[in-house]
């Protein structure tokens, strides 16, 4: 895979990570990782559909939190975010050559 393609999917996890350490807002998250996956070159249509399935999830819910003003999601809404970030972060980091890499911006 490329190197160009590897960067875009560390980019990806590392926001990923981010969001699920409670450093980086629904809002952060759902705008930063866009521009990675749009950025993939040659990726199956099958994983970016499933891909965006997942981010279109973590959009409703951020439009969700907007719509309430910024209160912060609860209940299913926190258990949705959950499961669509843990999906994600799988997604990309089957695609990552070497995810243990140390010079990986995720160890």
């Amino acid at each position: 895979m490329s190197d160009y393609n590897q960067s875009q999917y560390r980019l990806m996890l590392a926001q990923l990570v981010e969001f699920e350490e409670g450093t980086l807002s629904l809002n952060s998250l759902v705008a930063d990782i866009q521009d990675p996956f749009r950025n993939l070159v040659g990726e199956e249509a099958d994983w970016k559909k499933s891909f965006m399935d997942h981010w279109v999830a973590l959009e409703q819910i951020r439009s969700t939190e907007t719509f309430r003003g910024h209160r912060g999601f609860v209940g299913p809404e926190r258990h949705a975010a959950s499961d669509a970030v843990a999906a994600l972060k799988a997604m990309v980091q089957a695609r990552i050559d070497d995810p243990l890499d140390p010079n990986s911006p995720i160890s």
